[in-house]
C-alpha cells in the first residue's frame, strides 16, 4: 500500500512540475497602446520593416481560437555593422467600450544584444534599458509617427 501511494506522490509531483514549465511566462518589458486594429497595426509594422533594410520581421506565432481575440507573435531582428539586436514582441487588439475606440498594444516581451550577449526577458537583466530605448527608437516612433496614442 505504501508503494502505491509512493508511486502516485511521484506521478502528482512529476505532472505539477511539468504543467508549472509548460505554464512559465514572464511579464511583458514594456507595453505600448495605439489607437488603430490590429490590422492597421500590423501593416505599420511591415512599412517600417520595409524601409529599413537592416531590419527583418519573422511572424513566429498566433494564438487565439478567432480573428477577434487572436495575438501575433514576432521576432525583430536589426543588424548593423557593429550591432545586431533581438526583439521578441507580441501583439493584439485590447477592445475598447466603443466598437470604435479599439486599441492595439504591442508589448516587448524579450530584448537581446547578440554581439555583447546582454538583455533578456525580464527587467533586470543587464542593458534591458538600453534595449528598450532601442527598440523604441528603431520600431515603436515609427509606428507612431502617423498614430495618436
Amino acid at each position: 500500500m505504501k508503494l502505491i501511494i509512493g508511486f502516485v506522490v511521484v506521478i502528482l509531483l512529476w505532472m505539477i512540475y511539468f504543467a508549472t514549465q509548460l505554464s512559465a511566462t514572464y511579464a511583458p518589458l514594456k507595453s505600448y497602446r495605439f489607437s488603430m486594429t490590429t490590422e492597421e497595426l500590423q501593416e505599420r509594422l511591415f512599412q517600417v520593416v520595409d524601409t529599413n533594410p537592416n531590419m527583418t520581421l519573422n511572424l513566429s506565432d498566433s494564438t487565439g481560437t478567432d480573428k477577434e481575440n487572436r495575438h501575433y507573435h514576432a521576432d525583430i531582428l536589426i543588424k548593423g555593422e557593429t550591432e545586431e539586436y533581438e526583439f521578441s514582441i507580441s501583439y493584439y487588439t485590447k477592445d475598447g467600450l466603443w466598437k470604435n475606440n479599439d486599441k492595439s498594444v504591442v508589448s516587448l516581451v524579450g530584448a537581446f544584444d547578440r554581439v555583447n550577449r546582454t538583455g533578456g526577458y525580464k527587467i533586470d537583466n543587464t542593458d534591458i534599458e538600453k534595449l528598450i530605448t532601442v527598440f523604441e527608437n528603431q520600431v515603436i516612433n515609427k509606428i507612431d509617427k502617423n498614430s495618436s496614442r
